[in-house]
């Protein structure tokens, strides 16, 4: 998956472990539930996404990637990634 441009898609309960993620464009990808044990997200996008109970990322892995900061996580694992809870937007 090097390099893939996956913007947008729903990977929903993927498997990805291991996968080689770099500079792939997962930007508004649906990743709920996606097995990410292992995967390298170096250099990739992943602006927008959502990654709500995504299992068993590495920390390390997901900020290396570009807009890491604004994609969707669950709770515990925007704790741990060390950033603040969501807010909900007023629609």
């Amino acid at each position: 998956f090097k390099g893939a441009n996956l913007q947008e898609a729903v990977l929903v309960e993927a498997n990805f472990q291991q996968a080689n993620l770099v500079e792939a464009n997962l930007q508004k990808a649906a990743l709920w539930e996606a097995d990410l044990r292992g995967a390298s997200f170096w250099y990739s996008w992943l602006t927008d996404t959502a990654l709500v109970e995504a299992k068993e990322n590495a920390r390390t892995n997901l900020q290396s990637a570009q807009g890491w900061e604004t994609a969707k996580y669950d709770p515990e694992i925007r704790e741990w990634l060390g950033l603040p809870p969501e807010t909900l937007e007023a629609e």
